[in-house]
């Protein structure tokens, strides 16, 4: 018991980068899960909408609302693994419906914050001042996980985390994204090999089959990978401001310690 009442350790990018691996690979088949369990029906219903507009945009809206979901699910997890050693799956939706309308309210302004960001990217300060921002408010998910935190409330926490430390906490994104970018690289490959080995004469249903296992194991096994190093990342601005302990942790997501 004693180990619960410690302060968290701080990282270094090295360090978050081991853990996070370190962590999905002790629960390789509990974060896939979490994952699948949204983005595999999000991934097939996108598979049989086609290709109009009106369908591209129901799928995009499905897809960020669903990374939402999954992120929110994985922040639970994580602490869940450090307090109990092990995670569940259905507790962990459990405590993002509880925080549903928020993380939807959060996805909502996140989505459009981003989408105003890039519709200003002809206009070099707004732009960069709203990729600033998007900056700050990337700790608010686990603050809404975490500490229960309403939308608004969660961009504040998340302002203050952040405040101080912007320019790593965008190296350390820019990082993430590159190795999940490697990562769905690497499965994408043999997908994409038998696909074109089974369709050299155009598109075939077992082509097709394939694409959709290839979109379906990307979407379920690379953002878990993501989610863990964003919240080990949120572990870490708190202990440096806050000597968080994984006592407040227990205490913040209602987990007794194993």
């Amino acid at each position: 018991m004693k180990q619960h009442t410690q302060t968290l350790p701080t990282r270094t990018l090295g360090e978050l980068l081991n853990e996070t691996f370190a962590v999905y690979g002790r629960n390789l088949w509990a974060f896939i899960g979490l994952a699948a369990v949204v983005q595999v029906p999000i991934s097939l219903l996108a598979h049989f909408l086609g290709n109009s507009p009106t369908a591209y945009g129901v799928e995009s809206a499905l897809r960020i609302f669903g990374l939402f979901l999954v992120y929110g699910a994985v922040v639970f997890a994580v602490g869940q693994q450090y307090v109990t050693g092990r995670i569940t799956i259905g507790q962990c939706y459990l405590r993002v419906q509880w925080r549903i309308l928020s993380i939807t309210l959060l996805s909502l302004i996140l989505a459009s914050s981003f989408f105003l960001g890039a519709v200003l990217a002809v206009l070099i300060v707004p732009a960069l001042v709203m990729f600033a921002f998007l900056v700050y408010w990337s700790m608010a998910v686990p603050a809404i996980i975490v500490q229960g935190y309403k939308p608004v409330e969660a961009l504040r926490r998340s302002f203050g985390l952040v405040r101080g430390s912007w320019w790593r906490v965008f190296g350390i994104a820019v990082v993430i994204l590159l190795v999940v970018l490697g990562l769905g690289i690497v499965l994408t490959v043999p997908f994409a090999i038998v696909s074109w080995l089974v369709a050299r004469e155009g598109p075939t249903v077992v082509s097709d089959t394939v694409r959709l296992l290839g979109d379906l194991t990307i979407a379920a096994a690379i953002l878990p990978v993501a989610a863990v190093a964003w919240t080990l990342l949120y572990y870490d601005l708190r202990v440096r401001k806050e000597e968080y302990s994984l006592s407040s942790l227990s205490q913040e997501m209602g987990i007794a310690a194993a």
